[in-house]
Formats: C-alpha cells, sequence, structure tokens
C-alpha cells in the first residue's frame, strides 16, 4: 500500500497483515510522502466551477497538489529501490 500516513491506511496494512499472514503472504506499507509520481496528474481533475466553500478549503488543497507536481523532493527510483531491497531481505521486523 502508499500513501500519506494516517491512521486509516496503518489500519488497513495490519488488517490485511491479519488475513493473509496465516497464508504466507506478508504486508509491506510504503509511506513515500512527496515523491515526484504522477498520481496526481492523471487523478486530479478540476470542475469548471468551484463553489466558493469548497475553493477555500478543498480547492487550496487541489492548488497546492498542482503546483507542486514534478517538484517533489522523493525521488520514485530511489523509493522503488527501497521497496525491493527490503522485499529481498529474509528477515524483516514485523511492527
Amino acid at each position: 500500500m502508499a500513501g500519506k500516513s494516517n491512521p486509516g491506511s496503518s489500519g488497513s496494512s495490519k488488517a490485511l497483515w491479519q488475513q493473509f499472514e496465516k497464508l504466507g503472504i506478508e504486508v509491506l506499507m510504503v509511506e513515500p510522502h512527496g515523491s515526484r509520481t504522477n498520481w496526481a496528474r492523471h487523478s486530479a481533475k478540476d470542475t469548471r466551477e468551484l463553489i466558493d466553500d469548497v475553493a477555500k478549503t478543498a480547492g487550496q488543497t487541489a492548488k497546492m497538489v498542482r503546483d507542486t507536481l514534478g517538484k517533489q523532493s522523493g525521488d520514485p527510483n530511489r523509493v522503488a529501490l527501497a521497496i525491493i531491497t527490503v522485499v529481498e531481505l529474509q528477515d524483516v521486523e514485523k511492527t
């Protein structure tokens, strides 16, 4: 799973781990905050007109995402290498 660190994503990983542990399937949660990926460019669609109340809240977040596209400090290649490294380890600490 990838995403921003929050109790929801952590809880989802724990639930997956509990379900799949019996089957020998391990769950790895990845939180590559601020990584230069293309998710926002392809998934963030703006409406033609924003309601004033939305423009002040979610509209500001959408603008921030648009303004930082491709400028995030995280390197997706390094994230991928770190994931591969962890997956290939034999004795990964389970938390």
